[in-house]
């Protein structure tokens, strides 16, 4: 087989600034390095060179950095020019690695090849992308947990335990008439049953990494003039919205992303909802109901003591019922548990509406196993988990040990799946074709 070619790729953001990096990985990368600088670079040193073409003429002035296999990214050499931060100046040089022996990078090429090369597996390599991409601390945090490994060794853990079970079970079916063999499946079933309740909580903790590393959507939805704006402007802390007496001044969604406790979130303010002959008016309805089913969390405001939704709301998505206004119409008579009674004037009970919608959509921003993974793993493990609980099930109902050793086969299955011992280039193409060139 080959050696891979050696690539090359802008690794810094496009724009001006004080510092540019290109990286090159493979085979040529210190040969390329020699003939950009005109020295030989070691191991674990720093150069600070002259950068020169092809035809000797100077490009820049800069560092120049070894990192050699494997203790490297990539787990190949590669080697790093910092550059001062010009696109013309990065451009230049980059073509000189090219002319040189290099070819340009694909997207996500070097992390790609971190994980060919066994520097990270598929759940840590998607990390990196993701610790890229994080728009709070938290996101970024939870990715960086991801990219340690933690989700890694909790999946590993998992996966142990079922192949111990597995292995008993396996021995049952080797040797069925070994009377000197007793074959115990209250080890299987103790196995199997701490696989499942980690796995569930696995799947906690990734959910909520996912809400952290995503931008949910809040969609406030209600009547005309009920203070739907008004309840946008004090959740982003700005007048985004106008806020009128007029029903029917919001005629198209208003969208703000806001930080909520670290968390991004965003806030979409919509039309009333009511029949209108107004064909304006109309049409901005029409698009509310159409968000509405791409909503993660719908706050419906209402200054009434009716508190039935409108039958435009879809029945899926979680809701919180908001009684607005109640600094003008106090209700002295029981509330209803299920509504949120508050003043979007003077603040009372906003407390309360964070609170729920940190509930609502299972924000927990002191959740320390946070961990930043693809919904493909989080079906993944739900499906394990139901998995692990049938094969308990077929045991306990002595449906035979044939039974549970395929469920078992199936659920490490899924595990390797999740880490990359089994994927095809396709799915990996897929995945990698996501990241940025540079990395």
């Amino acid at each position: 087989m080959s050696a891979p070619d050696t690539i090359a790729a802008v690794a810094t953001p496009p724009g001006r600034g004080g510092v540019g990096v290109i990286r090159v990985s493979g085979g040529r990368a210190c040969d390329i390095a020699k003939k950009v600088t005109g020295k030989t670079i070691q191991a674990g040193q720093h150069r600070f060179s002259d950068f020169r073409d092809n035809e000797n003429n100077l490009i820049d002035k800069g560092l120049c950095l070894y990192f050699q296999r494997p203790h490297s990214y990539t787990g190949e050499d590669v080697v790093e020019f910092q550059t001062h931060g010009s696109d013309t100046v990065l451009q230049m040089l980059l073509q000189t690695c090219i002319f040189f022996g290099a070819r340009m990078a694909k997207p996500g090429e070097f992390t790609e090849r971190a994980f060919l090369n066994n520097k990270l597996d598929l759940v840590q390599a998607e990390a990196v992308a993701d610790l890229i991409e994080s728009r709070s601390q938290q996101a970024a945090r939870s990715a960086l947990r991801s990219l340690e490994g933690k989700f890694s060794e909790q999946v590993h853990d998992v996966h142990d335990e079922i192949v111990q079970a597995k292995s008993l079970v396996e021995a049952g079916l080797d040797f069925p008439d070994e009377g000197d063999i007793q074959i115990d499946i209250d080890p299987v079933k103790h196995l199997l049953k701490n696989a499942s309740i980690k796995l569930k909580q696995i799947v906690k903790h990734a959910e909520n990494g996912q809400v952290l590393n995503r931008c949910a959507q809040i969609v406030i939805a209600g009547e005309p003039n009920v203070g739907k704006s008004s309840l946008l402007n004090r959740l982003t802390g700005n007048d985004t919205a106008i806020v009128s007496d007029v029903a029917g001044t919001t005629r198209d969604t208003i969208k703000q992303n806001i930080l909520l406790e670290g968390i991004e979130l965003t806030l979409i303010d919509t039309a009333g909802i009511r029949k209108t002959d107004d064909v304006i008016e109309r049409e901005g309805v029409r698009r509310t109901t159409d968000i509405l089913q791409k909503a993660d969390l719908i706050l419906y405001v209402t200054d009434k003591d009716n508190f039935v939704a409108s039958e435009s709301l879809p029945e899926n998505i979680k809701t919180i019922t908001i009684r607005n206004k109640i600094d003008i119409y106090p209700d002295e008579s029981a509330q209803d548990k299920n509504v949120l009674h508050l003043s979007v004037k003077t603040g009372e009970g906003f407390a309360d509406l964070i609170e729920q919608i940190k509930q609502s959509l299972f924000i927990d921003h002191h959740d320390e196993n946070a961990v930043t993974v693809r919904q493909r793993h989080i079906d993944a493990l739900v499906t394990m988990t139901a998995i692990i609980d049938d094969t308990v099930i077929s045991i306990e109902s002595h449906e035979g040990m044939e039974l549970a050793g395929e469920l078992l086969r199936v659920a490490l299955l899924n595990l390797d799946e999740i880490l990359g011992k089994v994927t095809s280039d396709d799915i990996l193409g897929e995945i990698f074709s996501r990241f940025c060139v540079g990395k």
